[in-house]
């Protein structure tokens, strides 16, 4: 009876270690109806065909090579289930669920020789040791998920990432028979030095295991968002110039205007034609920096500050910008505006406030922008993300304007002080 219970008590603590860290690296993955009842009626089945196989084996082998290789069997029957748990509980694609339990049965093995090295310095009876496991596995986890694990949005797994599953699936199965069979011998030798040294190798294996996994998705990530943001740099440089075009026109009209009210003002006196002078002057006398591509991006800009009733001041001298191509400049300070109008549009009218300025000290163009915001952002690196529910297609503003200040050598900088956000651009003259 003692050895059932503690049969069954290493079974709940192997399979409940698996499918934990798995469940935790799936934490970005869509949850079914029912979640909860689903997981936890799956689990417990698992546990009982987990702790049934084992009871099976020692019942009916004899043999300790054939008995220590059905074990292992039952570490991949473990493996299956889970992947079946996964599917189950969640909306995901098969590769997801695969990416999902073979990065947990990584973590799963890492914990446990972890467990295992300490294990060795202080002996401990069987409920000491599944103790220190479930000890040892939650902290593991949590500092996972709080370093790796969370920088990682699962649901974005693509096809190019299936080499990488089935690589790392491939090198913790092998890692777990090789150390399975090595353990025996070196337990026969009564190694302890061995013995440290196997554990060792399983534990490097595993974190080589996890870095591909892991590695490979950032890399898709990053590859994905680059993609991204070079079609929006794109978009914008085709905006750029229908924008450009509209200002030119808008100049030429009033141009031609300034002298029909000429002739105009003659004939009916300057008091009746002072309120269109009035609107042809305010048109035509919108922004002067030195700088084409920034006059257009403030005057386009000041047209939506207008009709939302924001207050829009600047003060730059553009001619400091002469050294970016007037597609970046256009880029640059229409995600920068852009931000500043979406986080100030839903407020109160006394604080829909933008003011930006522009100069150059030292060496270097400094563009500085303030506005007030509402809902306080949640900054990752150094970057604001976006409020919206959609990631994938919005909060590429804040990316975009790091990116093209590094393309300069040049740093950027976004805070929030007293309900007002700040962004600071700060490039090298060229």
């Amino acid at each position: 009876m003692r050895e059932l219970v503690q049969s069954l008590l290493g079974t709940v603590t192997y399979v409940g270690a698996v499918a934990a860290a798995s469940i935790m690296v799936g934490h970005s993955l869509s949850r079914r109806e029912r979640f909860w009842l689903r997981l936890t009626a799956l689990l417990c089945g698992i546990i009982l065909l987990s702790a049934g196989y084992n009871r099976l084996i020692f019942t009916l082998c004899t043999e300790s090579e054939l008995m220590l290789f059905l074990r292992n069997t039952n570490c991949v029957l473990v493996f299956i289930l889970t992947m079946l748990l996964l599917r189950t509980c969640y909306r995901c694609t098969f590769w997801q669920a695969l990416f999902c339990a073979t990065a947990g049965y990584c973590i799963e093995h890492l914990s446990q020789k972890l467990a295992l090295l300490i294990q060795m310095t202080c002996p401990l009876d069987v409920y000491g040791r599944t103790i220190l496991n479930i000890c040892v596995y939650g902290v593991v986890d949590i500092l996972l998920f709080y370093f790796v694990v969370k920088r990682i949005q699962t649901d974005r797994i693509e096809t190019e990432n299936r080499a990488q599953i089935v690589m790392a699936l491939l090198t913790i199965l092998f890692t777990i028979f090789i150390n399975s069979f090595a353990s025996t011998e070196v337990r026969r030798l009564e190694s302890t030095v061995l013995m440290v040294y196997l554990h060792l190798f399983s534990i490097v294996t595993c974190i080589m295991g996890l870095f591909v996994e892991f590695y490979q998705l950032a890399y898709q990530e990053m590859k994905s968002e680059r993609d991204i943001l070079k079609q929006l740099l794109h978009q914008e440089a085709l905006q750029y110039q229908r924008e450009k075009e509209t200002i030119d026109v808008i100049n030429i009209k009033c141009h031609d205007l300034k002298h029909q009210l000429h002739i105009l003002e003659a004939q009916y006196g300057k008091d009746k034609m002072k309120e269109m002078r009035q609107a042809v002057d305010g048109y035509d006398s919108l922004f002067r920096t030195g700088c084409v591509a920034l006059d257009t991006v403030l005057g386009m800009k000041n047209y939506n500050c207008e009709r939302n009733h924001i207050q829009f001041t600047c003060l730059a001298n553009g001619e400091k910008l002469g050294f970016l191509p007037e597609e970046d400049v256009y880029s640059l300070f229409s995600n920068i505006l852009d931000n500043a109008i979406e986080a100030v549009e839903g407020l109160p009218e006394e604080k829909r406030i933008i003011s930006l300025t522009v100069m150059e000290k030292g060496g270097f163009v400094l563009i500085h922008s303030e506005n007030y915001f509402s809902a306080q952002p949640e900054f990752v690196d150094g970057l604001p993300r976006t409020t919206k529910a959609d990631k994938t297609c919005h909060g590429f503003g804040s990316q975009s304007i790091h990116m093209l200040a590094a393309r300069y050598d040049g740093i950027c900088t976004f805070k929030t002080e007293e309900g007002v956000f700040y962004t600071d651009v700060v490039l090298p003259v060229k």
